[in-house]
């Protein structure tokens, strides 16, 4: 690298509000007070006395506010809805809440999801009609970065791709149109509760008890919608292929010499996260999917080779 280059530091957003729900199954008719014990515990051990967990039955949760609700789920059975979180220090809250619902036992099976919400208050609907014009570009790589039963469950989260294929064929396409498809029913990505709330929904991930693999999971679609603000609309929506995800996310080492990017620690575990995902669970059904399964495959044994730098400024979760 030429010395005299630019050195350019990047982390996550941490303005960026974000709430996640978990699913859970049991056949104890109490289980939502099992976990509002647990989470009340957490929060107490980590001085959160202005959060606590609350148990409901089930409802579109709203106004919850330092809340954590813990309520039936009909899907599977219980589900808890964490309150808006924003920012590293939540972040590494929500991690020590996942790790004791993990070491209590809190159950799940392949009909759980795991499901995040972030805020995009600060876009105007343009924006983010550009935002869902970019998510069909990628969607089919971070799909393939799921277990195939997610991949299938094409009840509760069906792929934006999926929905649009008519109207997609056509090469007619705006926004507006993508936006007002995509709000009718639940999918992968879910518009629906924009007007209401300026928030959108993604529903593919499994449900897991990995703090750092959720956490990873978050990271990545803040990165997501935050790369998104700043385009403008695509010249179209062909799909593109896992390399030039990662340079569209802006997510690859620049080798030009001419500036130097340096990713924070929580982003380098994020690019990890995504790459080693897609590398493992991108099916070979295909020769698409097969060539897909080797670019990812290239791109993290290159980015596991690349310089690595530690900047003692960032935290963790930062």
């Amino acid at each position: 690298m030429n010395s005299s280059a630019e050195m350019i530091l990047v982390k996550w957003n941490k303005m960026r509000k974000f709430g996640i729900e978990f699913e859970f199954v049991s056949d104890d008719r109490n289980h939502r007070e099992f976990l509002k014990n647990i989470i009340s515990n957490s929060l107490r051990d980590q001085g959160m006395n202005h959060h606590r967990a609350q148990v409901r039955d089930w409802e579109h949760t709203i106004d919850n506010d330092c809340i954590w609700v813990c309520k039936t789920d009909s899907s599977c059975g219980y589900e808890v809805c964490t309150p808006p979180l924003r920012g590293p220090n939540e972040l590494k809250v929500l991690g020590k809440v996942i790790d004791a619902l993990k070491e209590n036992g809190a159950r799940f099976d392949e009909r759980c999801g795991l499901h995040v919400h972030l805020s995009l208050s600060d876009f105007t609907e343009e924006q983010m009609y550009v935002m869902l014009m970019y998510w069909v570009k990628i969607e089919h790589n971070v799909m393939n970065a799921h277990p195939e039963h997610r991949r299938r469950n094409t009840r509760y989260c069906p792929t934006a791709i999926s929905r649009i294929q008519d109207w997609e064929a056509q090469e007619r396409y705006s926004g507006y149109d993508l936006y007002r498809i995509l709000r009718r029913h639940r999918g992968a990505i879910n518009p629906s509760y924009w007007e209401q709330r300026k928030t959108i929904e993604w529903r593919m991930g499994e449900m897991s008890l990995d703090s750092e693999s959720i956490k990873n999971r978050i990271r990545f679609l803040i990165w997501f919608v935050d790369v998104c603000k700043c385009l403008q609309e695509p010249p179209n929506l062909d799909l593109i292929d896992p390399k030039n995800m990662m340079l569209f996310l802006a997510l690859m080492e620049d080798k030009s010499g001419i500036t130097k990017t340096v990713f924070s620690p929580a982003i380098k575990s994020m690019r990890k996260w995504i790459l080693d995902r897609m590398a493992e669970y991108t099916p070979t059904a295909t020769d698409d999917n097969i060539r897909d399964k080797q670019i990812a495959k290239d791109l993290l044994k290159e980015q596991e080779n690349s310089e690595s730098i530690n900047i003692s400024m960032f935290s963790e979760e930062e």
